[in-house]
């Protein structure tokens, strides 16, 4: 007898049903129990078993899904009908889709439909147990196998993935979830195409390997393969077993690769490979050796090796004199009659027997070999002259440098004679010769500095010095150091102000501004000369404006040229070397030096410069590579200043002495660091300014020599350093010291123009 629970609010329908089932089954076939509400249903759950519930959705205490849901949780196993109106077949088709057997509309019931449908329910209820028990019998033997088990759903997306497959591989099968396998995280190819194909077909596949990147592991080779599931509704998806294959495709990978080196060695290497057997006939030649002697591949096979040697002994000659033989030298004769000249290795073959079965020979053509021990040769030699190509430009920046330095001495010692000159009284034409003579010294000493400068490039012996710095004091420096050469030739100079900070080398920018700035003074005849900086994103470009006669464009690109000028019998000097230097230090840098000119009108040079950030202020006076000539009237300003004045050139220390004095200042001379502290100790008054040469005898250095006189003294105790070394190397050492720097020949006037600037501080 079947017990049949009915849940009906109906007690109509409740009758009607049970009348129905009475017709096709008799009384003696079932028994109903007839629940009004869900928790009445719930309790006779409870209370005695059932085997199938008529289930109406729209109960006083529960409607929708929610009875379905909670007939379930109390009676997992039981098939459900679900009973529903005309107006909620969406709602019933939800209910079988959530797990009821089945659902009639009340309105269309029959004894006949009644029975048949309970009897449907009851059995895809069992089979459904069934299958689970199966399933989870098929999953427990995956987990046991060394293989795992999947399944995704008709969306190709994975919804399970068996523990086997954490345990093999250490991926948690959660982060695969929700994915297509084409579409996992560490896949990097795959046999994709075939997968789609075979899902869009339905069709099973089988052993598709790809790649899977493991995070800190090595990579994972994973095969899969799968069958179509379907359910009551069509296509369900797919389930399938998956395995690593890494040792097999790692196995694979090496075979091939076993394989396909074999091949190249044999079809596509450099030397030629010969197998003979005991008569010495070919039996094989690879593609190589068959092009080394001019046949088609295949055209030695069966020719005898000694047929093809000229005067050479043959692999089993040699191999009979003592086994194997590397390296021995032999010729062949071509097919077009000419010599080959090779390296030949015989390596005897024996059979099972022990017996000599056949020879293989590799063949080397020694002539490519000659070719490239003559480029070898060449290189070297290439090598060697370019190793002393860099030693004579070395030595030649070391002999100039020396040269410079050597040349500074008596050219500053020569300005000092000068203006001695000019201070005695002497006749009124001897004036325009000194003049001439101070033109000569000042041209000499610009083409001494500028050629220097160009060696210094050229061997690389410079390397800039990037930092942050305020364009503002250099800029500032350029017009202290050409306003008055602008108020001789009688022009406008003007540097626009800025607070610009820039990245760069502010010696080598420095030049590149002075350079362009000195030639666009030189050739400008009437207007004047501007330097602007401008804002252009991350950079400033820095401009030098002048209203000059312009530069034809046939020549804009030589006048970068070294020596080169455009009219040589110009007579307002310049050697040619200006923006050779500027081309040079801005390449250096890393800029490019732009230039527009208008004929007539004048031109605009102009670079960008990165901008930086200025750390911290470090003040002072930054007189470093000021080029300052300002000129100054004579007056008692330095009357009674004391001068602590070094330098080992006793007649620049004479006449450096004579000039001071004339100026009124109290000179202690000494030409070393020792007699200039025991001089300074014998003082009454302490000195007001110290000005030494910064290369002394012995290796003494003047930047030493003040460091101690500071200490002794006072630490602000103002200072400047004299040279006849121009390197930015010395430029860097005294800017690291914090003290003023200028370079011999020094004019008198410049000179008086920084002590006054370094005394005002």
């Amino acid at each position: 007898m079947q017990e049949i629970l009915l849940v009906e609010d109906n007690l109509g329908d409740a009758r009607l049903i049970e009348e129905m089932l009475f017709d096709e089954l008799e009384r003696g076939g079932f028994h109903m129990r007839v629940a009004d509400c869900l928790a009445s249903a719930l309790r006779l759950l409870e209370a005695a078993e059932s085997d199938i519930v008529f289930l109406d959705l729209s109960l006083p205490d529960s409607v929708g899904l929610e009875t379905l849901y909670r007939v379930q949780n109390k009676a997992p196993a039981l098939p459900i009908i679900v009973l529903t109106g005309n107006e909620d077949r969406q709602l019933a088709l939800a209910a079988v889709k959530a797990g009821a057997q089945d659902y009639l509309n009340k309105n269309d019931l029959s004894g006949g439909l009644l029975v048949k449908s309970l009897t449907y329910a009851r059995e895809r209820k069992r089979i459904e147990a069934s299958l689970r028990v199966s399933e989870a019998r098929f999953r427990s033997l995956a987990e046991l196998s060394s293989d795992w088990y999947w399944e995704q759903d008709a969306h190709h997306v994975l919804t399970y993935m068996s523990e086997g497959f954490q345990e093999r591989s250490g991926i948690d099968p959660a982060r695969l979830m929700g994915r297509a396998w084409w579409a996992l995280p560490g896949v990097t190819e795959g046999p994709w195409e075939t997968l789609r194909n075979a899902i869009d077909r339905r069709e099973p596949f089988h052993d598709l390997v790809f790649r899977y990147v493991r995070s800190g592991a090595e990579a994972m080779h994973i095969s899969i393969g799968g069958v179509p599931i379907n359910s009551g509704h069509g296509f369900a998806g797919y389930c399938g077993v998956g395995k690593d294959v890494s040792a097999r495709e790692r196995s694979a990978a090496a075979l091939r690769g076993s394989e396909e080196r074999y091949r190249h060695v044999m079809d596509a290497a450099r030397d030629g490979i010969v197998m003979l057997d005991a008569e010495e006939v070919i039996t094989f030649a690879n593609r190589r050796m068959a092009t080394m002697l001019g046949y088609e591949q295949g055209g030695l096979n069966g020719q005898k090796y000694t047929s093809l040697c000229v005067n050479s002994p043959t692999p089993r000659e040699l191999t009979d004199l003592g086994g194997e033989e590397e390296g021995a030298g032999i010729s062949f004769s071509r097919r077009d009659s000419s010599i080959l000249y090779a390296m030949q290795s015989s390596y005897p073959v024996y059979g099972k027997d022990g017996q000599h079965a056949g020879t293989l020979v590799i063949v080397t053509d020694i002539t490519e070999f000659k070719q490239r021990e003559e480029r070898v040769q060449q290189l070297a030699s290439l090598a060697a002259q370019k190793s002393e190509a860099e030693r004579a430009n070395a030595a030649k920046s070391r002999f100039l440098a020396a040269v410079s330095h050597d040349l500074r001495q008596p050219m500053h010692a020569l300005g000092l004679f000068i203006d001695d000159l000019r201070s005695v009284s002497m006749p009124a034409h001897t004036a325009p010769l000194l003049d001439h003579m101070q033109s000569a010294l000042d041209t000499t000493y610009t083409l001494l500095d500028a050629i220097l400068m160009m060696s210094r490039l050229e061997t690389g012996m410079i390397v800039p010095n990037l930092m942050p710095f305020s364009l503002e004091p250099m800029l500032g420096q350029l017009q202290h150091a050409y306003s008055g050469v602008a108020t001789k030739r009688q022009l406008r100079f003007a540097v626009c102000p800025t607070s610009a900070v820039a990245y760069s080398d502010p010696a080598l920018l420095q030049r590149i501004l002075s350079n362009l700035i000195s030639n666009a003074l030189r050739y400008t005849e009437t207007g004047g000369v501007v330097v602007t900086c401008r804002q252009r994103g991350d950079a400033l470009r820095l401009e030098v404006w002048d209203t000059g006669p312009g530069i034809p464009q046939e020549y804009q690109e030589a006048i970068f040229r070294e020596f080169y000028r455009i009219d040589r019998a110009d007579a307002r000097g310049g050697v040619g070397l200006g923006l050779a230097i500027v081309r040079s230090c801005s390449e250096l840098l890393g800029y490019g030096v732009r230039l527009s000119s208008c004929l007539g009108r004048g031109s605009r040079f102009y670079l960008e410069v990165p901008k930086g950030t200025l750390p911290v202020s470090t003040g002072g006076v930054d007189a470093l590579l000021t080029d300052t000539i300002a000129d100054e009237p004579l007056s008692n300003q330095f009357e009674g200043l004391r001068v602590v004045l070094v330098d080992d050139d006793l007649v620049i220390l004479e006449r450096t002495c004579r000039l001071l004095e004339r100026w009124g200042c109290i000179v202690t001379a000494a030409s070393s660091g020792p007699q200039a502290e025991a001089l300074v100790a014998r003082l009454t008054a302490p000195p007001d300014l110290v000005l030494t040469d910064l290369r002394l005898d012995a290796g003494e250095v003047g930047t030493d020599l003040i460091t101690r006189l500071r200490l002794r003294l006072r630490p602000n105790l103002p200072a400047i350093v004299l040279t006849g070394d121009s390197s930015l190397e010395t430029a860097r050492e005294v800017r690291r010291a914090g003290l003023t720097l200028l370079y011999k020949p020094v004019p008198p006037a410049k000179l008086r123009a920084v002590m006054s600037k370094l005394l005002e501080t």
